[in-house]
């Protein structure tokens, strides 16, 4: 139902000055909560672009990316050094006379 139709069926419903006052005092109610509502939207628009929010918004954004980062930097690192390792042992078996950084080969 629209609000045209809605207003159109409340006022058909008002027979008397009792009935006036009573959808008047019902439309002050929803004026004023339709105020409070747009009121706080205004003010959620506001507090989003205050220098405090966009340097919070920021920081955020920094942080998040070098957590990223540093997380990738971290996995490209141990695969690296994976595949370093197995080249390393592949080598070795290839060649069996290349010395070794074993410790069980160094003497002690």
């Amino acid at each position: 139902m629209t609000t045209k139709n809605r207003t159109r069926q409340r006022i058909r419903t008002i027979r008397n000055l009792n009935d006036l006052k009573v959808e008047k005092a019902r439309l002050r109610g929803e004026a004023l909560r339709l105020e409070e509502k747009i009121n706080g939207n205004y003010k959620d628009i506001v507090g989003a672009f205050t220098l405090r929010s966009l340097i919070q918004r920021l920081t955020n954004e920094l942080s998040t990316t070098s957590t990223v980062v540093s997380a990738a930097f971290s996995l490209g690192k141990s695969l690296i050094s994976k595949f370093k390792k197995k080249k390393k042992n592949k080598d070795s078996r290839d060649n069996p006379a290349a010395p070794q950084d074993d410790e069980s080969t160094v003497e002690k």
